[in-house]
């Protein structure tokens, strides 16, 4: 096959795959190659400009199985982002600590590598929906607010007025864009939030509640039993029954 690309494109090449780079212009090529697992074979591995028929035996074991297939994602050769300059970014900050072999540098980089390679899969899951780039660009601005105030309480009519949209059309695209509605949605961050702070804070049932803009314990309480299926102060009880046991 062949694959035309421009600037800002992509190409994904997985494991086994023969591929020949070519234009009629100076090609600039940034790149990484990466296993998705790490086993006794990466360090021993290197990038082998040799066609199939020339290796030797030892050299045909290295192929990589493909992971993303096992786990039915199916990424293109030649992936045409929406927004290529964030993973474009990414793609020369891992590059650049790569290379950099400062303290820290390995798990830096697997980090880097890890929110590279969601931000290519989010843009080509979100291409496959016929999105609009307006749309998305709102509905992510959204979910960052969501983010930033976890802690607020906020309904469905804050999120309307925040990206200046009718309520009913933002449940329809919100669900469309993460398979939630977005009051499911905050939801979900302010149970994940509660959990933390119930796991790992010193903070009451009370404090927390507080915290979380509630106007009642028993309102949370409530609340909390609903979304979880206990109630807060019992799992409280039960990470200081593990905590101690372990302890």
């Amino acid at each position: 096959d062949i694959y035309y690309a421009n600037e800002g494109d992509f190409i994904f090449l997985k494991p086994n795959v023969h591929h020949v780079l070519e234009g009629n212009c100076k090609i600039k090529q940034p790149h990484v190659h990466f296993d998705f697992f790490e086993d006794d074979l990466s360090r021993k591995i290197y990038v082998s400009l040799k066609n199939r028929k020339d290796m030797t035996s030892e050299e045909k074991t290295w192929f990589r199985k493909d992971y993303l297939k096992e786990q039915g994602i199916d990424l293109p050769p030649l992936i045409k982002m929406r927004n290529p300059y964030v993973a474009k970014n990414l793609l020369f900050q891992l590059i650049d600590e790569y290379r950099s072999e400062f303290s820290c540098s390995k798990l830096i980089t697997k980090g880097l590598f890890i929110e590279f390679f969601g931000t290519i899969l989010r843009d080509n899951n979100l291409s496959s929906k016929n999105l609009s780039d307006i749309n998305l660009s709102k509905v992510d601005d959204l979910r960052k607010f969501m983010i930033d105030n976890v802690d607020k309480n906020l309904n469905l009519s804050d999120f309307a007025n925040y990206i200046n949209m009718s309520p009913y059309y933002l449940i329809r695209l919100f669900k469309q864009y993460t398979g939630e509605t977005p009051l499911k949605y905050y939801t979900n961050l302010r149970i994940a939030r509660a959990k933390e702070l119930i796991q790992y804070s010193t903070l009451s049932i009370s404090e927390i509640a507080v915290y979380l803009n509630f106007d009642s314990h028993s309102n949370f309480s409530r609340w909390f039993k609903e979304n979880c299926g206990v109630a807060p102060k019992s799992l409280k009880q039960k990470y200081i029954t593990k905590n101690f046991n372990q302890g």
